[in-house]
């Protein structure tokens, strides 16, 4: 601390030690942001509105009546200031420490002050109450003027008593007597109840308020700690439901990447998604809002993006699908809570929502009351919004379930996720069960080969002639797809399913398409010939090779098409004749991370702080030489100087000072010449004798 006691909040704040800086800083970082060059700076800044302003928003709801009634008063002691709160002392003492540490309160207990920026930030009538009355009543004269007012009178008391204590009077400034008084503000006026401010105004004294108030500073009390959450127990059966929806997410995440992948749908001028492409990846996976959700934390965790034309998935995103279940649930909630950055009441959402006990039950009312409690300048409405919001959400993470905030929160280990398999089983009904999540490889395999019929780690899936096709259409040829369903499935294959694939095989293949700019084979000739005779042959460049051989000029992949327009099932091969696979999807480059305000740690705070006070040192040390210079000059008397010449060289002289102005001081060497040294280059100066 400064010498002596602190005559101002500055005073204080540059005699903090190192400790007591550092908490400051980290109370209040826009005192450390942009860099400031002395303790002096930090106070400077302390106590702008703009920063005192932002330290109140920082306050809880606690911390805030605290402050309050300290405001109402010039000085006030903890003591007092528990005895108007209605309030533990200790509470009340913790509370104040909270606002001399970020330095919005200073003094003794005996004489607390608030500081002037917060007190006007606080408005004109801290805790509803006048400033002092220029000729106050005693207690005595208000006890007994209070006394003799009727019911007319004491309600006009009461409506200024709490709130404001201004009221609005026509002639306010008139002089008036008891017998003359015809209204109840009249009466009170003469009695001195109230005081005119101005002549359209009166106000309730502060004496008489007090006095009104039977000793307490505020009508309602304020809590020294949040809304405690309902009470609860750990829930195995909520710890379980909650492990299944994070099961779920964890596939469902990936299946709606590789639908967007497949859908290739065209983003907004906005850069969004469409409503209509919105609803089709709902449909996909059974939840607007789970949809929205994923979309959201995919782009966040920069596996999915959009590109001018189209939102696809990223290159990572394939290694991404690859991990295991937890792995992928895991970063999907860091991706949740980073978004909350980006908006402070979800990040207060979510750091109280995180902030209860495993098993507590959680509710949006409670959650929104804890909210207003730490933060209470936000908006009631705005906050109970995304309270709403970010329960629904920690719902479809897991993080939540059955009304119950689960331990997932603290899972820093596979909790008991599934293990991917790659075994299903087929049924006679034409469907494949899946009973867990399934390898990423198999899953994609049967999403080709089947249509899904509900999303989840734990599907079902159907056999179609359409996907049975896409499979063909892909370049898997029915014998293929039956090693691969006989390796897969925990069932012999059903008769239905067989019959199944033989129809569609037939039916599929009779064109194929062989990839030299490109020759067409055809099982019959009179297909071949009605091929020839089309009107979009010449288009296509289509000329006949032999009585079941086409050429044409089109690229493979531009005939197949076209042939599949016609209404035929051709199959595109290779030069070698085998069937062409699909290509491979298609993958956006991976965006770069934008570099985010990163938020200074402790050790960088000590370091400031303790290159701060060196500089406090040096400033101090300056200031002792500047004063043993000016002394000399006055006294005109000889000084032993040490200083550094223009080559750095370190000199001592004997010398008498004969100007000292501008950072420079012009010396008189005893036995030489004069010479002129800038302050900054003395290094020591000691008078003589």
């Amino acid at each position: 601390m400064t010498e002596g006691a602190p005559r101002s909040i500055a005073d204080v704040i540059r005699g903090l030690d190192a400790e007591a800086l550092t908490a400051l800083l980290r109370a209040r970082p826009d005192l450390a942001h942009p860099r400031p060059s002395s303790t002096g700076e930090v106070a400077e800044r302390a106590t702008s509105p703009a920063s005192v302003r932002l330290a109140l928003e920082g306050l809880d709801r606690w911390q805030r009546r605290v402050a309050t009634g300290a405001a109402a008063f010039d000085t006030i002691s903890v003591r007092h200031l528990a005895a108007l709160l209605e309030a533990d002392r200790g509470a009340v003492a913790r509370a104040v420490a909270a606002l001399r540490a970020r330095a919005l309160l200073w003094g003794p207990d005996t004489k607390l002050r608030l500081v002037s920026a917060a007190r006007i930030a606080l408005g004109p009538h801290p805790a509803g109450l006048a400033p002092d009355s220029p000729t106050p009543l005693s207690s005595d004269q208000v006890a007994t003027l209070l006394a003799e007012v009727d019911d007319e009178e004491r309600a006009v008391l009461d409506r200024l008593t709490w709130d404001c204590p201004v009221g609005r009077v026509s002639n306010a400034t008139r002089t008036l007597d008891l017998a003359q008084a015809q209204s109840p503000v009249e009466r009170l006026l003469a009695r001195r109840l109230l005081r005119p401010s101005d002549d359209d105004h009166v106000v309730l004294p502060r004496e008489v308020s007090l006095a009104v108030r039977e000793g307490r500073l505020f009508q309602q009390r304020v809590d020294d700690r949040p809304p405690d959450w309902p009470v609860g127990t750990s829930s195995p059966l909520a710890e379980d439901a909650g492990l299944g929806t994070a099961v779920h997410l964890a596939a469902t995440a990936v299946l709606l990447a590789d639908e967007l992948g497949a859908m290739a749908p065209r983003p907004l001028a906005t850069g969004g998604i469409s409503r209509r492409d919105q609803a089709t990846l709902a449909e996909v996976v059974g939840d607007a809002g789970l949809a929205e959700l994923l979309v959201a934390l995919l782009g966040r965790l920069r596996l999915i993006t959009s590109s001018a034309s189209a939102w696809l998935p990223t290159t990572r995103f394939d290694t991404w699908a690859a991990a295991d279940g937890f792995s992928r649930w895991a970063s999907l909630v860091e991706a949740w809570v980073e978004l909350a950055d980006h908006d402070r009441i979800r990040r207060a959402g979510v750091d109280e929502l995180r902030s209860a006990p495993a098993g507590m039950v959680v509710d949006a009312a409670t959650l929104t009351e804890r909210v207003l409690w730490r933060h209470p300048h936000l908006a009631v409405d705005e906050v109970a919004r995304v309270a709403t919001a970010v329960l629904q959400d920690a719902d479809r993470l897991g993080l939540s379930a059955l009304g119950v905030r689960t331990s997932l929160w603290e899972a820093t280990e596979d909790p008991g996720f599934p293990a991917a398999g790659t075994q299903f089983l087929v049924q006679s009904d034409l469907t494949a069960v899946s009973p867990g999540p399934l390898t990423l490889e198999v899953a994609r395999t049967l999403a080709l080969v089947t249509e899904r019929e509900s999303p989840g780690p734990a599907s079902v899936h159907r056999f179609t002639p359409a996907s049975v096709r896409r499979a063909l259409d892909a370049g898997w040829s029915v014998e293929q797809l039956r090693v691969w369903l006989d390796e897969h499935s925990s069932t012999t294959l059903p008769q239905p399913l067989a019959y199944l694939l033989d129809d569609v095989a037939r039916q599929h293949g009779r064109i194929r398409v062989r990839a030299t700019s490109s020759v067409v084979r055809v099982d019959d000739e009179a297909v071949a010939e009605a091929l020839v005779r089309h009107p979009r042959a010449a288009e296509l460049g289509v000329v006949r090779l032999a009585p079941t051989v086409l050429a044409s000029d089109a690229e493979p992949e531009e005939l197949v098409l076209a042939l599949r327009e016609l209404g035929h099932a051709p199959i595109a091969e290779g030069r070698t004749g085998e069937p062409l696979h699909r290509p491979p999807a298609r993958r956006l480059p991976t965006p770069g991370v934008a570099p985010r305000p990163s938020t200074p740690s402790t050790d960088q705070l000590r370091a400031l702080v303790n290159t701060l006070h060196a500089g406090q040192g040096a400033s101090r040390a300056q200031a002792d030489l500047v004063e043993v210079l000016a002394s000399g000059q006055r006294d005109a008397s000889w000084l032993d100087l040490d200083y550094v010449d223009d080559q750095g060289r370190q000199r001592s002289a004997t010398v008498r000072v004969l100007t000292l102005a501008g950072g420079q001081v012009r010396l008189v060497r005893r036995g030489a010449g004069q010479l002129v040294v800038p302050v900054s280059r003395v290094v020591r100066a000691q008078p003589i004798g």
